[in-house]
């Protein structure tokens, strides 16, 4: 998933040995094995705090309703444990730590548009890297809620609604907001487990 992000630019030429249409293919393709190869390319990344590509999420918002629709238990289960290490790498790769805040801040103050910010030093242009890929993560995440809510309804077929209720547990159990009147060291380990330091919050859907 990392090489994904590192040469995205190189998908339109034949520099990638994987291109993104093969990538695709293999992600939503009949073969249950082939299919769960790629979702683990598209999902697990080297470094835990990559942000996820254009491609990635694009490709994911191709997998995700096509698997609604069914498929084998053992298939069930390796999409749910591949989604959630995917929502455990988008919260990491978009927590707002006080400096990072800070230099957000201060490119808030100076109200540049976008076309300004390559001027500007180089923290601030990565942190406005950082809250460009946070808006992205935001609005995959909202699709995301709101698709697996949209799969329970009356008369869903069984597949359907089992595989939606156990993708939407792990998304709420790690993107959930803690108790008002409580502090992150309250619910959290580590205060960047706490989905509400994140750039991508808060979550509408």
């Amino acid at each position: 998933a990392g090489a994904l992000q590192q040469v995205e630019a190189d998908f339109a030429a034949e520099r990638w040995p994987v291109r993104r249409s093969l990538l695709g293919s293999a992600l939503l393709s009949n073969d249950e094995t082939l299919g769960l190869d790629a979702l683990e390319l598209v999902c697990v990344a080297l470094k835990a705090t990559e942000a996820p590509s254009e491609l990635e999420l694009s490709l994911l918002k191709a997998f995700i309703p096509l698997r609604l629709k069914g498929c084998p238990p053992n298939s069930r289960k390796a999409i749910i444990d591949l989604m959630r290490k995917f929502l455990v790498r988008l919260k990491s790769a978009t927590f707002g730590n006080a400096q990072l805040r800070r230099d957000l801040a201060r490119l808030a103050d100076l109200g540049l548009a976008d076309a300004a910010v390559a001027s500007l030093p180089e923290r601030l242009r990565k942190a406005a890297e950082r809250q460009s890929d946070a808006n992205r993560v935001r609005e995959w995440l909202s699709w995301y809620g709101r698709t697996l809510l949209g799969s329970l309804y009356p008369g869903a077929p069984f597949e359907r609604t089992m595989l939606a209720c156990e993708l939407y547990q792990s998304f709420a159990n790690i993107w959930a907001v803690r108790p008002s009147g409580t502090r992150p060291s309250d619910v959290h380990v580590d205060e960047s487990d706490d989905p509400q330091l994140s750039l991508a919050s808060p979550l509408t859907f």
